[in-house]
């Protein structure tokens, strides 16, 4: 491949080589020499890239695409693509890029390819759904190519595209293709030598580029690097899109078939999503966009901001017809009950705990870089942060619950000086319909106010007994 790639015009490959990293990522491309931060250190020439445009104008298969019933995507194109390639070693002007191909690997471990097992452990999880899913739409996408291949039989043997070929094609592109913006528009190709190239979130920059003029890949290194030092770039980097860039675990091993341990971009994604037939949708479409949301928004729960504010924002827009005559604490005592809820059912629904998974780990039950062992590292990331979730939410319900009851003896103290003075004028309006102990709303349980001074109410004799110590410093019998 290397020989084809410096025949074609490949610049830096006497800079950078295949190589193994056994303890670490497995194989990657390592310094052949001293390399500084900046330098272009591989440029790949248009000619030797695949893309969507190179396969639509294949003299072969760009002609029988058009038997396919509807418009494909470019991860289905160039899979397809990728296998027609392959299945002809002797169409002469294939010869190169079955090059790349033959160094390609023969199989991947992303979660699609998970056995029965490997996927019980993952249950529970975002990615468990997320697998199911895209088998689902593997096995759609591939009965629409059933005319094509019906079609053109001696072009698309059986044997050279069942299913199976079809997923290690498609896992190709999404494991190796590099992603770009031109003139606004996204680009995905895949790029031979440079596919090599292994992930590193400590890459806080693209390092690989595309030249809109000449259509040249090229790379350039992100930092000093000694010679026979690994060279890393960031697969998933937007410029000034922090947010963007990071690349959690479970969407690792989803696209890419491996995990970071520790993933400093380690998240549970929560979905948040509102249909159009909601009442007073486009009202609620318009205070989304001011606030930076969509009816459809997906946001990242991380250990360090476990509960972000933009869910209860969302939330707040999502039930607004309900909470219009609440006060915002009310409404966010409300939200936050539901959230409590949610995070525990959400727990309960994993197939193992994350105690047991910690163990297993460092047990060695599930055995370093296995694909239980992946899973394992996905399922436990994302529980703890979901407990990290509940956590904070029941902390923020507790200090609403406190600052009701400190507005509650406000009022009580302030009524209170009132009466003693004499005053037969207005005082404070009467309690808030909630427990000013425990914050519980009067429309979840039936509430009794306090029958000597009349300025709180309570949920249940247990609260009140709670209460008692701190109330009746405030509390007296109206003269």
């Amino acid at each position: 491949m290397e020989a084809w790639l410096e025949d074609s015009g490949a610049d830096g490959l006497d800079k950078v080589e295949v190589a193994d990293f056994p303890l670490t990522t497995g194989r990657g491309v390592r310094a052949k020499c001293d390399l500084n931060k900046g330098d272009k250190i591989l440029t790949i020439p248009a000619p030797c890239l695949w893309t969507i445009k190179r396969a639509r104008n294949d003299e072969l298969f760009g002609t029988v695409l058009k038997c396919v019933p509807r418009q494909m995507s470019v991860d289905e194109t160039l899979a397809l693509y990728i296998l027609f390639v392959r299945s002809r070693p002797d169409h002469l002007p294939y010869k190169n890029l079955q090059k790349h191909i033959a160094a390609l690997p023969q199989s991947y471990t992303a979660s699609v390819f998970f056995e029965k097992n490997e996927l019980a452990v993952l249950v529970g999880s975002s990615l468990h759904q997320l697998t199911a899913n895209a088998q689902a739409q593997i096995e759609n996408d591939y009965l629409t190519f059933q005319t094509l291949f019906q079609e053109h039989p001696t072009l698309f043997q059986e044997k050279r595209f069942s299913i199976e070929e079809y997923k290690w094609a498609l896992c190709t592109i999404w494991s190796r293709g590099m992603d770009f913006v031109v003139d606004g528009e996204p680009v995905r190709l895949l790029a031979p030598f440079a596919d090599m190239l292994n992930h590193s979130p400590d890459v806080q920059e693209q390092c690989h580029r595309l030249i809109k003029e000449s259509g040249n890949l090229f790379v350039i290194a992100s930092r000093d690097y000694k010679a026979g030092d690994q060279v890393f770039i960031n697969y998933h980097y937007f410029p000034g899109r922090p947010d963007l860039s990071k690349l959690p675990n479970h969407r690792l091993l989803y696209l890419y078939g491996f995990v970071l341990p520790s993933n400093p971009d380690d998240s549970y994604e929560l979905a948040l999503q509102t249909g159009p037939g909601a009442l007073r949708y486009a009202e609620k479409e318009k205070l989304w966009a001011r606030a930076g949301l969509t009816a459809v928004s997906t946001i990242p729960l991380t250990v360090e901001e476990p509960l972000p504010s933009k869910i209860l924002q969302y939330l707040r827009i999502q039930r607004l017809e309900y909470f219009e005559s609440m006060t915002e604490q009310e409404a966010d005592e409300q939200i936050l009950h539901y959230l409590i809820a949610y995070f525990t059912e959400t727990l309960a629904g994993f197939g193992s705990p994350r105690e047991d998974l910690e163990e297993r780990l460092g047990n060695g039950t599930y055995a370093t870089g296995s694909n239980s062992w992946a899973a394992a590292h996905v399922s436990a990331s994302e529980q703890r942060i979901l407990e990290l979730a509940k956590g904070k939410a029941a902390k923020l319900l507790g200090e609403n619950a406190a600052a009701a009851q400190q507005a509650a003896m406000q009022r009580a103290e302030k009524m209170l000086a009132a009466l003693r003075a004499g005053d037969d004028g207005e005082v404070d309006a009467p309690p808030p319909d909630r427990c000013v102990q425990c914050g519980k709303d009067g429309a979840a349980a039936k509430l009794m106010m306090c029958g000597k001074c009349k300025a709180v109410k309570y949920c249940g004799r247990h609260c009140q007994v709670v209460d008692r110590q701190k109330h009746k410093k405030v509390c007296s019998v109206k003269k």
